[in-house]
């Protein structure tokens, strides 16, 4: 019969692997699988895919004219000659930023140049082309009046 003292050394090993199970559960998923990148549409999270069965991870430029270390998408340095490392920053020149609004209107494109500027951009009224804070989310406010437009146009096509 074991002692107290050997279950309890049984359970802490137990409960050791566990934890360095999980951690490496979430480092492979984190490494493995696309998560949404700040500036791109929903509909292009496939492009930022990492590149496959690659370690350390790396992307490649849009254009195909580089590979670089996954970690360098956003890191607010222009690495590709196209700019598609930036999608989330104004490091590059004539990029556009996607915001999803998420609550009010559709997602809409804005210059990257009004990333990180200090003012809440009216076409981006989810705020997300600022740090987190600067701008609310003021998307329920201001998609109201285009959804009522839109509500009431449909309810004239019907008479």
């Amino acid at each position: 019969m074991p002692t107290t003292r050997q279950i309890r050394r049984q359970c802490l090993i137990i409960v050791f692997l566990v934890v360095v199970v999980n951690l490496a559960l979430v480092e492979y998923r984190r490494r493995t699988r696309p998560y949404p990148v700040l500036g791109v549409n929903p509909a292009q999270y496939s492009l930022y895919a990492p590149v496959a069965r690659s370690s350390p991870p790396m992307w490649r430029c849009l254009d195909s004219s580089k590979v670089i270390p996954y970690d360098a998408v956003n890191d607010d340095y222009c690495d590709c000659a196209d700019g598609s490392d930036e999608p989330g920053t104004s490091a590059c020149r004539g990029g556009t930023f996607f915001c999803l609004n998420d609550g009010g209107d559709t997602g809409r494109r804005i210059p990257s140049y009004s990333v990180s500027d200090g003012l809440c951009e009216p076409n981006c009224c989810d705020g997300s082309d600022e740090p987190l804070g600067v701008c609310p989310n003021m998307c329920s406010t201001h998609g109201l009046p285009q959804r009522d437009s839109q509500l009431q146009g449909a309810f004239q096509k019907d008479t």
